[in-house]
């Protein structure tokens, strides 16, 4: 849903539309390694991946899961959800440090897409609609989530990887 004055996705909407996204990348880098993609157009892509997602969970990490967090009583959840982004970020940062020539490479975009396809089982599943349901202000909360992001997406790859420590 959109907020109706400034065109915003909600919180809910928005991070969907992440997903969705990143969602279209990973198909792409699978049809590049079905078709014996060029080693250099699936390292294009999955730098494109791995930045997308680290941005995505900055967002979460520092607005919606703060949020999220002050009106639920599942602590697990919650932190069940750090941890797969920890999971996803470490596999990200083995990805970008590799060759797309070393033969783990596209295996290892293989298993980050597996973590981050259970991550969004887990948010669509269970706290999206915990969210829909909290009575937050998720038309202001997408407001920030866009706001942040456009700020990290101006950064740097090495002003943006630190970031991405939990906190």
């Amino acid at each position: 849903m959109r907020h109706p004055s400034s065109g915003t996705p909600d919180a809910v909407a928005l991070l969907e539309g992440e997903h969705v996204a990143v969602e279209a990348l990973f198909h792409e880098f699978n049809q590049l390694v079905e078709q014996g993609g060029c080693p250099l157009a699936r390292r294009e892509i999955a730098d494109r991946i791995g930045r997308q997602l680290l941005i995505h969970a900055v967002i979460e990490e520092e607005v919606f899961y703060p949020a999220l967090r002050r009106v639920t009583q599942d602590a697990y959840l919650m932190d069940e959800a750090e941890v797969e982004h920890e999971a996803a970020k470490n596999l990200i940062f083995e990805v970008v440090a590799m060759s797309p020539d070393d033969f783990r490479f596209d295996a290892k975009v293989q298993v980050l897409c597996e973590v981050v396809d259970l991550h969004v089982e887990h948010e669509r599943r269970w706290m999206f609609p915990m969210a829909l349901d909290s009575g937050l202000d998720l038309a202001e909360l997408g407001r920030q989530l866009a706001s942040r992001r456009a700020r990290l997406e101006a950064l740097p790859w090495e002003e943006l990887a630190p970031l991405t420590v939990l906190r």
